[in-house]
This record gives structure tokens, C-alpha cells and sequence, in this order.
């Protein structure tokens, strides 16, 4: 399964978004867990079974990878099966649109305000399955608390990171690191497996762009690859009358971000 990226799911309104989200489009096997272990969740009730029969096969939607990788995330720490359901309930409260009358569960609201603002967002527990989902500005006034409670903290932007292409966080926490954004975004092109090569072009003195070559899967449509971004240079080799290899160098213009010192007072949920 290819991931989409950020300028595919810019659709023009919301509830085709919503449509995106919720199409089943993805086998079991994306997620590097067993049909097994789905389907003792499934009999837990951690995950809904809403194929239409009993031998259909079994495909998520973007939002069910979202809620499996946070249970996958939950059950690294051994947290209770029973817990994740109260979780999972908090996340399924439908909430309303701010200036609409349209509902939508708090998780797939939450997928929305970051896909749409770039907005880093974490989903914090505590020992008493206190669920919240907050913003790094929240988050640190709470850290800061001398009365907070021990918790479990889940960067969910990090979580959306895995599914979609070019999509950007900056956050507060990135100034404990000493780096800059445009450092940031270096590092995180480093860490991004899918890329071979990376050269960083600096332009009076500070980075102007990062221009990184990965592998494509050889039978992959030349439309759809042109498709995927705006400014690459991809490289074709033939053997015998059939493609062996597609390698692409796709170039990422550095702009600055200012740190945002406020929050947004502007949110799409009530």
C-alpha cells in the first residue's frame, strides 16, 4: 500500500475527506501484526468487525490503522485490554463541528485538525484512564505541573507521520534539542528509510533545500509517480524491454517557520 500524501488528502470539503478516511483500503498485514492477534482484539472488542460476512476479507480504513497503532502503542506497555476499551469509547464520542451541524468521533477530528493545520497533537493517560488529547503548548503547561500525574503520552502526530507523505510538525519540544526547524527537518529526512541519498544545499549560510533519492517499485505507473510530487527528478533503467529500476529525487524548498508562541484560538471543534 503506498501512502498518500498531504496535498492528496486536501480535498475540497471535509466530508469527502471524512470518505477518504473511512474507505477500507488496506489488508491486515500493513499494520506487522497477526490475523490472530486482530482477531482476538475483534473478540475483545478493542476493534469493531464491520465486514459483511463472516468470510469476507479483512481491510481497514486510514482511521482503524490509526486505532490499531495506538494499540499497538498501549500494548508495548502491557496496558490492560479493559483500559483501551474506555479509551476507546472516549475516542469514539461523536463531537460537533465547530459552524456545522455534522458530527464526528473525537480521534477522527483529531486526524482532521492535524492533517488540515499541521497542528502537533498528543493523546495523554493516566493512571486512572484520564484521557486527553492536547496540543505541545498544553502539554508542556502541563509537564510544568508539579501536580501532575504520572501518565502514558502518545505523540499522535508522529503516529499520522507513518501513513502520510511530506506532512510536517513543528513543535516546541524541538528547542530542547538545540536545533532549528530546517535542522529538524534534515534529521527527520535521515531517519526516513525509504531514502537512499540525501544531499542538503545551503544558500547564505543557512539550508535552502534537501534533495533526497529513493527506490520505486518498478511496476509502479509513470502518471502516478509524476503525480506524487511537485519537483523530482526520476531516473529510468530498462533491461531487455521491461523497467528494472525507477529511482526518483524528489527536492524539498526549506521555508522557515516561525515558532508558534500561542495557540490557535480559531479550532474546528467546539
Amino acid at each position: 500500500m503506498s501512502k498518500p500524501s498531504q496535498k492528496e488528502l486536501q480535498p475540497e470539503s471535509i466530508e469527502q475527506l471524512h470518505q477518504i478516511l473511512n474507505d477500507k483500503i488496506a489488508p491486515v498485514k500493513v499494520m506487522g501484526i497477526s490475523r490472530r492477534l486482530v482477531s482476538h482484539w475483534l473478540d475483545e472488542g478493542v476493534i469493531t468487525d464491520d465486514r459483511k460476512g463472516d468470510t469476507a476479507h479483512r481491510y481497514f480504513s486510514y482511521m482503524e490503522m490509526f486505532w490499531v497503532a495506538i494499540v499497538i502503542e498501549l500494548r508495548c506497555f502491557a496496558y490492560p485490554i479493559k483500559k483501551i476499551k474506555t479509551i476507546k469509547l472516549y475516542l469514539e464520542e461523536e463531537i460537533k463541528l465547530k459552524d456545522t451541524d455534522k458530527k464526528y468521533p473525537r480521534l477522527e477530528l483529531t486526524v482532521l485538525e492535524m492533517l488540515l493545520d499541521e497542528t502537533p497533537l498528543f493523546l495523554t493517560i493516566n493512571n486512572d484512564v484520564q484521557t486527553c488529547i492536547c496540543d505541545d503548548l498544553e502539554y508542556e503547561k502541563r509537564i510544568k505541573d508539579i501536580n501532575y500525574d504520572t501518565h502514558i503520552v502518545i505523540p499522535l502526530h508522529q503516529i499520522l507521520k507513518k501513513y502520510v507523505q511530506d506532512i510536517r510538525f513543528n513543535t516546541i519540544f524541538m528547542e530542547y534539542m538545540n536545533l532549528t526547524p530546517e535542522e529538524d527537518m534534515v534529521l527527520e529526512t535521515i531517519q526516513n528509510k525509504e531514502f537512499e541519498n540525501i544531499t542538503v544545499i545551503k544558500k547564505d549560510d543557512t539550508i535552502d533545500r534537501i534533495e533526497s533519492t529513493q527506490k520505486i517499485i518498478a511496476d509502479k505507473r509513470i502518471i502516478d509517480i509524476l503525480k506524487e510530487q511537485d519537483y523530482q527528478d526520476i531516473e529510468i533503467k530498462q533491461h531487455n524491454g521491461k523497467i528494472t529500476t525507477i529511482k526518483r529525487t524528489v527536492k524539498r524548498k526549506i521555508k522557515s517557520r516561525k515558532k508558534r508562541t500561542e495557540k490557535d484560538d480559531d479550532k474546528n471543534i467546539e
